[in-house]
């Protein structure tokens, strides 16, 4: 019997270094990395947007503008290959996560679901508010801890 596989690449990972990593940050660079994940393999591509300032790529970007060219870089080189837009940020302001879900129009969107937070260091920090932002049906888990309120969840 075969088995399917669905791969998922996330193409930086969060608050990732561009300068100690070798992460993409500009929609060219992402689109060069999501081609690379889809001769690989992969199906989905889970993505974080950075911001466009110099130096300042390990830091996300919520600016549609930058989601929607990231996102149409990757359809041009890959047309069949699935993005799962990052949702996660800092506090319980989501209008930027929605905006670049509205620009972008993806397949997936991350659902962070529990109390786990990344604090400014880019250290996990497991107090505060989850934030529940997601425009499909998909759970991202990222922390053990959360999987007992994520596997409840018939979605």
């Amino acid at each position: 019997m075969t088995r399917k596989v669905v791969l998922t690449c996330a193409l930086t990972g969060v608050l990732t270094d561009p300068e100690i990593h070798q992460v993409p940050v500009t929609p060219e660079q992402m689109a060069d990395h999501a081609e690379q994940a889809w001769n690989a393999g992969a199906t989905i591509v889970h993505i974080h947007f950075r911001d466009q300032s110099p130096g300042l790529g390990r830091f996300p970007s919520w600016e549609p503008e930058v989601a929607l060219a990231v996102s149409e870089a990757i359809r041009a080189r890959c047309p069949r290959l699935l993005q799962n837009f990052s949702t996660g940020v800092f506090g319980d302001d989501i209008s930027g996560p929605l905006a670049c879900l509205r620009a972008g129009r993806p397949e997936l969107a991350a659902l962070n679901a529990g109390t786990l937070r990344i604090d400014t260091t880019g250290r996990y920090n497991h107090s505060g508010n989850g934030s529940l932002s997601a425009s499909t049906s998909t759970i991202q888990v990222i922390n053990g801890g959360q999987y007992n309120v994520s596997s409840a969840t018939t979605v």
